[in-house]
């Protein structure tokens, strides 16, 4: 097991290879992948740095009006 990051750390020509002998499926589900994740941090960055404009009493007031509305069933599904 590498001991650093540094040993982590691939050069150009291993991560080209790489890609290469990836069939077209898997490099597409890659880019899939990483393109999802990337949209959901920048999303999740926008909505910190919206929240983060309304004091927590009202953001309090906000969450306790709306968890009326939901069910244990709905909690779990918008946590996935």
């Amino acid at each position: 097991f590498p001991e650093t990051t540094e040993d982590l750390t691939l050069n150009e020509e291993t991560i080209k290879n790489y890609i290469a002998d990836m069939s077209d499926e898997e490099l597409f589900a890659q880019v899939r992948t990483m393109l999802t994740q990337q949209m959901k941090e920048q999303m999740k960055e926008a909505v910190e740095q919206q929240l983060s404009a309304i004091p927590e009493a009202q953001l309090a007031v906000m969450l306790d009006s709306q968890l009326k509305t939901y069910t244990e069933k709905t909690l779990k599904n918008t946590m996935t």
